[in-house]
């Protein structure tokens, strides 16, 4: 194991070893959080609480998840259709990660998720259609941040939004 990879193990441990307490410290469990990266799957980690959100353990381009959380139930109506990581409009973008390419890619109508924390398509099926069931529409936390391609329009635009 790397020092990298040891690190971050040590990170996991102690964010699960106190989880519990932490949820003892929260007045809502009940919520969802659309992440644009892996952030909210560590949170709801970080608090022993159930993934209700189906964007765990995948990552959008930035204007992808724009366009995603701009018309959500429009995009979570849409069947994820799997592509070949050389065929994502952002292959050149990606293609420098030793990993690109290791994961599933799915679109759905316009934009493309990233699953890299899934190892197969049946498994992003699977968690992906049981979690959107589970989404608190009265209590999301959307989370934006300036990575995967962000630019200062992907911002302004996430800063627009209701």
């Amino acid at each position: 194991m790397t020092i990298e990879g040891l690190r971050l193990k040590l990170l996991e441990i102690r964010r699960k070893s106190l989880a519990d307490y932490r949820r003892n410290k929260i007045n809502k469990s009940r919520f969802t959080i659309i992440s644009n990266n892996c952030w909210g799957g560590e949170c709801y980690e970080s608090y022993n609480l159930i993934k209700q959100s189906p964007t765990i353990g995948l990552f959008f381009m930035a204007t992808d998840y724009i366009k995603f959380i701009s018309n959500i139930k429009h995009y979570l109506n849409q069947k994820i259709e799997f592509i070949n990581p050389k065929e994502s409009k952002y292959f050149y973008s990606l293609k420098k990660d030793p990993h690109f390419g290791s994961y599933p890619v799915g679109k759905l109508d316009d934009i493309e998720i990233f699953f890299m924390h899934y190892s197969s398509e049946e498994q992003v099926l699977k968690k992906w259609n049981r979690r959107i069931k589970r989404i608190n529409w009265d209590h999301i936390i959307y989370k934006f941040n300036d990575q995967n391609g962000c630019t200062e329009k992907d911002i302004q635009n996430f800063e627009k939004l209701p």
